[in-house]
């Protein structure tokens, strides 16, 4: 059985956790910037504003409606979630992180009889009191006999009044649910693949489980007849997977930028970034593209992507960051007030898998080495002395938060010492 945890409203739910005099008030959470609206609380959602909402746009209903309103605080919001990880590993055999607010996990087989039908139940039940009352974050829990199927259980676990956070999806209920699913809110099929179905006829989800194999393949690839497999309740999909073929760090500046060694530390801050994501997941980046845009609401409006590959898979910070200037020489145009810069990290291989070629030297070998050795020491330099202890090239960690508009940022409470709360 599998079964998938997530937190509710979760960045909104991290604000209200030192906050007890928001604890059923309206919160909203914003995007970088405080352009738009990443997390949203009942109260919010039902004054009709969703998530995704510009802020400019609401801010009136906003204010008039008592809502509280904070800038992302990405460090604060990563601890609380290391936390909720952490005590839900403590309680299931397996745990794939998909994203900072969920997890899937695994539980271990039973006999499918109805005593053990309730037996999963009282068990995600026990481990739903116990992540809540410890971490203080409010999850829904849901669990099928696959990962899709288990984000449809979680869906509907969802209802606080009629399931209160927790729902079992047995196999003899399959049937109904898909049948009333529509095909778009199917995970891993979306508004554009559900458009194309329709075309064929298919309206729910169990229309895509009752078509042949390979019709499936065919006409939607591998992707929808693994997703078609899921449905039918056999799991197919690798999270590890499906979540790590791109890692991005990008940043939208408060202010335009005009100056190309500025642009360019903003790249080597998304080098440093992207070096950990890599090193955390055990993978190395073969390919890389640096994306340089101005804001898309003015005239004159340029957007570039300039990929660039990398010499071996590597997460060393200064080979990225050569990469990524040599690309942003290319596509670097003077006269532009630049909105802001991202660079994606492809072709991700695991760690230490390098084909090196037959007339590599083994000075070239050395070299890679010598790297690797640098970036483990990277590593153990920032668990010891924090992110910002060492800088690649130009760069400072710190120039993202100033080149941010965070004008409702809250304390990082759990993550820095001179935010810790003080009792008077």
């Amino acid at each position: 059985m599998i079964g998938l945890c997530d937190c509710n409203s979760f960045y909104a739910s991290c604000e209200r956790l030192f906050r007890p005099d928001l604890k059923r008030k309206p919160v909203v959470v914003l995007s970088n910037n405080d352009g738009c609206i990443v997390s949203a609380t009942a109260e919010v959602k039902s004054l009709g504003i969703a998530r995704g909402a510009s802020y400019g746009s609401v801010k009136e209903t906003l204010e008039r409606n008592g809502v509280a309103v904070f800038s992302s605080n990405y460090p604060f919001y990563q601890d609380i979630s290391d936390r909720v990880m952490a005590l839900l590993s403590e309680s299931v055999e397996g745990v794939a992180p998909y994203s900072i607010d969920e997890a899937f996990f695994t539980f271990g087989a039973l006999s499918q009889t109805e005593g053990q039908w309730r037996s999963y139940e009282q068990e995600i039940r026990r481990i739903h009191r116990r992540i809540e009352r410890l971490s203080g974050v409010p999850v829904s829990i849901g669990m099928a006999r696959s990962k899709t199927l288990a984000k449809l259980a979680n869906h509907i676990g969802k209802d606080p009044v009629r399931y209160g956070g927790c729902y079992v999806l047995r196999p003899e209920l399959e049937e109904d649910l898909l049948r009333r699913i529509r095909l778009e809110d199917v995970w891993g099929i979306g508004p554009r693949r559900a458009a194309q179905m329709y075309r064929y006829g298919l309206r729910t989800a169990w229309d895509l489980t009752v078509r042949d194999d390979r019709w499936i393949e065919r006409h939607f690839t591998v992707t929808g007849l693994q997703t078609a497999w899921e449905l039918r309740g056999r799991e197919e999909i690798d999270v590890e997977t499906s979540r790590m073929r791109t890692l991005c760090s990008g940043i939208t500046f408060a202010e335009p930028l005009t100056e190309f060694e500025t642009v360019a530390r903003t790249l080597s801050c998304h080098c440093m970034a992207l070096s950990e994501k890599l090193r955390k997941r055990g993978v190395q980046a073969t390919d890389l593209a640096v994306h340089l845009f101005t804001n898309r609401f003015k005239a004159n409006r340029y957007s570039a992507v300039q990929p660039q590959p990398l010499a071996f898979p590597t997460a060393y910070p200064p080979a990225l960051y050569q990469a990524a200037k040599q690309a942003l020489h290319i596509i670097w145009r003077e006269g532009h007030e630049y909105a802001g810069s991202r660079i994606w990290v492809t072709g991700l291989v695991p760690a230490g898998q390098r084909q090196f070629g037959l007339f590599d030297s083994e000075h070239v070998q050395a070299e890679l080495d010598r790297q690797d050795r640098m970036t483990q020491a990277l590593a153990q330099i920032e668990h010891d002395h924090g992110r910002r202890a060492l800088l690649c090239g130009s760069g400072d960690m710190k120039l993202k938060l100033d080149l941010s508009r965070q004008l409702h940022l809250s304390p990082r409470y759990t993550t820095r010492w001179s935010d810790i709360p003080v009792v008077r």
